[in-house]
């Protein structure tokens, strides 16, 4: 082979997660520590609980509106995106001691986001997985990178913000922290007329 050789990449289709921490006062979320919580619904999840309430950023008009004002900037400027978007779920979720989450995707929703309001260290990492695997075959690489990741893992921190397709598969990796771990979690949905020719919808969220 040409030493002298070179490749051109189109990195095509990619699975886009945007990340950012939040400036804005969200103090008044804590208040979610004191709802009331239920076990994650998987024998795979341990010492995982989430609200019983799937809208609880209706209590949080505040906090509501910078959240999906935030979506919105990713929609627009990233995604170059001229729909219409909702919130269509919310809820909050409570890690506990060597807790951690099965995988599990979210249906019904476009996007979904997590927002988390604790800095307490201890792992517990949102771990996504590939959805588009580039072969059949176990191989083994040299080293890791977007071209050819299998599950990739992003460190929690306080208020930082992430937005990623609902179609990804991810988890709660153990989470081995003292204190009870909180997090938001929220689906969006577009809303009013979206689509082209004769596959033109019209959609409004009920509330």
């Amino acid at each position: 082979m040409n030493d002298t050789a070179t490749f051109s990449i189109f990195p095509l289709f990619p699975s886009t997660i945007v990340g950012t921490v939040l400036k804005e006062d969200l103090s008044g979320l804590s208040a979610v520590r004191d709802f009331e919580y239920i076990p994650l619904n998987s024998d795979e999840s341990q010492e995982a609980y989430k609200t019983k309430d799937n809208q609880i950023l209706k209590r949080f008009p505040k906090e509501r509106s910078i959240i999906l004002d935030y979506f919105n900037r990713f929609a627009t400027d990233v995604l170059k995106l001229t729909n219409s978007f909702a919130i269509s779920s919310s809820w909050a979720t409570r890690i506990e001691h060597n807790g951690f989450s099965q995988y599990h995707d979210h249906r019904n929703a476009a996007f979904s986001a997590v927002l988390y309001l604790d800095d307490v260290g201890g792992g517990g990492e949102i771990q996504f997985q590939n959805p588009n695997p580039s072969t059949v075959f176990l191989l083994n690489p040299e080293e890791w990178n977007t071209f050819n990741y299998e599950v990739y893992h992003i460190t929690p921190s306080k208020d930082l913000l992430l937005f990623f397709p609902s179609y990804l598969s991810h988890r709660i990796n153990r989470y081995k922290g003292k204190e009870p771990r909180y997090s938001i979690a929220v689906n969006f949905v577009p809303v009013g007329e979206f689509g082209r020719g004769d596959s033109t919808v019209n959609y409004q969220l009920l509330e």
